[in-house]
């Protein structure tokens, strides 16, 4: 009994913890973008553009996922 309650307990965090890095890695990088490019666009623009940050976190994910997937595609072949 106290055997199987481990087995489903470390099961579980092995689930979790991809899924927990994640979050964290992309709330990080959200943060970074935001704080980096809000001050240009607002002295370019003359005021924040709600959203922004997080359509630049999404164009950025794509572009690194994009960027491995052919790197590493071309180097299997």
């Amino acid at each position: 009994m106290l055997g199987t309650l481990r087995n489903y307990f470390l099961t579980g965090l092995i689930v979790l913890l991809p899924i927990i890095g994640t979050v964290y890695t992309v709330r990080v990088v959200f943060g970074v973008v935001d704080v980096i490019l809000g001050p240009v666009v607002h002295s370019v623009v003359g005021h924040p553009i709600p959203g922004l940050g997080f359509a630049l976190t999404v164009l950025l994910i794509l572009g690194v996922g994009a960027f491995a997937t052919n790197l590493v595609g071309r180097r299997l072949l």
